[in-house]
């Protein structure tokens, strides 16, 4: 016998829920797609990726050192103390190369030592050197009057020889009235006082010169070749009233160590006035003719350098005068005063020949 199927639900047409079985889920309606985002554009400037730092020793040693933070060979204490790694302060560096310690350049060269030219244009060397100790210096060189070369004794010597030989120069009129001028206010006589007065005076022509070039070079600076003329003009005229400078403080120091009192009016107004007579006098000449100031401080230099000549003559004690100066590391050292007026005479035999070369060249511009 067959058995009874099981009923569905479904004889009469219409559904019966039977058991558990759930009805059929409608689908649900697909929802709509969103809109894919646009890709980023591209800059024109790439996001540059930071560098990996790379921390330091806070106290690095360097070559020398003996301890870490010592920041120069032989230091006693520490130097100064970095914040440690983490610090808010502490900064990331990247290490270095180590610098080692500078070599000693040796042992300078025998023989003169050159100088430097500090005029523009120059390669930084001088055309020009100072002479070895022995006195001897190279010919041929043009030599400025402040770089007079520092001769030895046996040199010195020589010098004062040769100019005792030489013949003294035909002075103009008006030189000869200012040589006659000083032997009626202080003696006909040479002494280290009357010196002093002359020295206040020298330093006049160059001051004038280096004043009127000056001006010269404020009209005439377009031209290259004038210009460079003109400022060496300026520096040889500078370099020619220190020199007289000096000589007048070295031997202003002479005449204080003797002892000698000094009138007032003599020794310190007169010799004001004279120099403001002979300023006006000298600037004149130039403005009117150059010609005329080159040859009148040409007569005055060759006029200086014989009367220090002589005057190292007539006193043979000076050989044995040790002379002492607080000026002797800007002016040179000399072992006696003999010595020095040497010096001091062929300094102003190289003026001389600076004022011969001005009055040879002519004018300037």
């Amino acid at each position: 016998m067959r058995p009874a199927p099981t009923p569905t639900g479904l004889e009469h047409g219409v559904p019966v829920q039977v058991g558990s079985v759930p009805p059929p889920r409608r689908p649900e309606p697909a929802q709509a797609a969103a809109p894919p985002r646009p890709a980023p554009r591209p800059t024109s400037r790439p996001t540059p990726r930071p560098a990996p730092a790379v921390p330091l020793h806070p106290n690095p040693v360097h070559p020398g050192q003996t301890h870490p933070g010592q920041t120069h060979p032989g230091q006693t204490h520490p130097g100064p103390v970095r914040p440690a790694p983490g610090h808010p302060h502490h900064v990331l560096r990247r290490p270095g190369p180590l610098h080692p310690l500078p070599r000693h350049p040796g042992p300078r060269p025998a023989g003169p030592s050159p100088v430097r030219d500090p005029r523009p244009g120059g390669d930084g060397t001088a055309s020009r050197r100072l002479p070895s100790p022995d006195g001897a210096h190279e010919p041929g060189h043009p030599l400025t009057a402040a770089a007079t070369p520092r001769l030895g004794r046996r040199a010195l010597r020589r010098e004062q020889l040769a100019t005792l030989a030489a013949p003294r120069r035909r002075y103009s009129l008006l030189a000869r009235l200012l040589f006659v001028t000083t032997d009626l206010l202080y003696g006909r006589r040479r002494t280290l006082e009357k010196f002093q007065v002359l020295e206040i005076v020298a330093r006049i022509p160059y001051q004038i010169w280096e004043n009127a070039a000056y001006r010269l070079l404020t009209r005439r600076h377009r031209d290259g070749a004038l210009a460079r003329r003109v400022h060496e003009r300026i520096e040889e005229n500078r370099e020619q009233q220190d020199n007289e400078q000096w000589h007048l403080l070295i031997v202003g120091e002479l005449v204080r160590a003797s002892g000698k009192r000094l009138g007032r009016v003599r020794f310190r107004v007169l010799p004001l006035l004279l120099a403001l007579s002979y300023y006006h006098v000298a600037w004149l000449m130039f403005v009117l003719a150059p010609r005329w100031s080159y040859r009148l401080n040409a007569d005055f230099e060759d006029h200086a350098e014989h009367e220090y000549a002589e005057y190292v003559t007539e006193h043979p004690e000076l050989e044995t005068v040790p002379h002492r100066s607080a000026f002797a590391d800007r002016y040179g050292a000399h072992a006696t005063v003999a010595d020095l007026l040497r010096q001091i005479g062929h300094d102003e035999r190289m003026h001389k020949q600076e004022s011969e070369r001005y009055l040879a060249e002519g004018r300037l511009g």
